[in-house]
């Protein structure tokens, strides 16, 4: 285990990973070039990511448990299998990214972006994802709780099946969005369009969901 709270150029970091024991606490590796890394199973607590190139690395089995990565990009990461808990991942690039059944658990990931990403089984728990963009994402048969999806970008996202339990799809873009057999009734469904408000075929919602979506609508609700 190794405590160190200075900022880190990559070869310190990595001699530190060398020497930690699978543990990192507190490192600041800040604004780096750290692609190509090789991280797999160690687990990070309380380190700082910040504007670093980590685009190519290997973080199968890695844990990050609060840590901040604002900006930070995570272009075609290996990410299988990893978890984080707590993290602020704000505005970080994922796209390309392999996350098989890897965890967000209680992360903030406003803005954040996941184009064509690697995702089955991947799962987001109480997590900050607004203005995120999701496009093509499943999210088939998953229970999604607590996650704030407004004003995500989820063109063409597979919702099929979900139980997505007291959260936002305020405002978010829902084009050509699958939501057969989701259950919809603890979400905040406010700002949807008429052209949103058809991709929810098949979606069950409840009966003040739907008067205040007929009175969005325009549709007067007596």
């Amino acid at each position: 285990m190794s405590d160190v709270p200075e900022r880190l150029g990559r070869d310190a970091f990595e001699s530190l990973i060398a020497r930690s024991n699978q543990r990192v606490i507190g490192a600041s590796v800040i604004n780096q070039d750290l692609t190509k890394l090789d991280v797999r199973d160690v687990v990070f607590e309380n380190c700082d990511f910040s504007g670093s190139d980590m685009s190519g690395s290997d973080l199968d089995g890695a844990t990050l448990t609060r840590c901040k990565a604002f900006e930070t990009k995570f272009k075609f990461v290996q990410a299988d299998d990893t978890t984080f808990e707590n993290c602020n991942l704000s505005m970080t690039d994922w796209d390309g990214a392999h996350l098989a059944s890897s965890r967000f658990e209680g992360c903030k990931l406003t803005g954040a972006s996941f184009r064509q990403s690697h995702c089955l089984g991947l799962s987001f728990q109480e997590c900050v994802l607004v203005g995120a963009r999701l496009q093509k994402f499943s999210f088939r048969k998953e229970t999604l709780h607590r996650n704030d999806f407004s004003e995500a970008d989820l063109g063409g996202a597979d919702f099929r099946d979900v139980n997505l339990k007291q959260r936002s799809l305020r405002d978010a873009s829902l084009k050509r969005a699958k939501f057969q057999g989701a259950d919809l009734r603890h979400c905040d469904l406010g700002g949807l369009t008429l052209t949103d408000a058809t991709v929810l075929k098949g979606a069950l919602i409840s009966k003040n969901q739907a008067a205040e979506l007929l009175v969005g609508l325009g549709i007067l609700v007596r």
